[in-house]
């Protein structure tokens, strides 16, 4: 039998909460929470009650050089709909 083993692709959550961002980013969750409430992270995806932020938006987000939410959000918003 050959073992079934899984890439790091297939292992990275879609998904990040704010502890795993905070990580990430190497700050702390308080932080994280006063950058998201100031408008300087992509918008997060509300589940219920948890929050989370979209690991591939975040990379995107860290590429093109952390602009603020008002200025990435176009920018997200258009990739998205070419890739469509």
């Amino acid at each position: 039998r050959k073992k079934m083993t899984k890439t790091t692709k297939e292992m990275e959550p879609w998904l990040l909460s704010g502890n795993d961002l905070a990580t990430l980013l190497g700050v702390s969750l308080r932080h994280i929470r006063r950058m998201n409430n100031i408008g300087a992270l992509p918008s997060p995806v509300r589940i219920g009650c948890a929050v989370r932020w979209r690991a591939d938006e975040i990379k995107g987000w860290l590429v093109a050089g952390t602009p603020p939410r008002d200025e990435w959000e176009p920018k997200a918003v258009s990739s998205i709909c070419r890739s469509i």
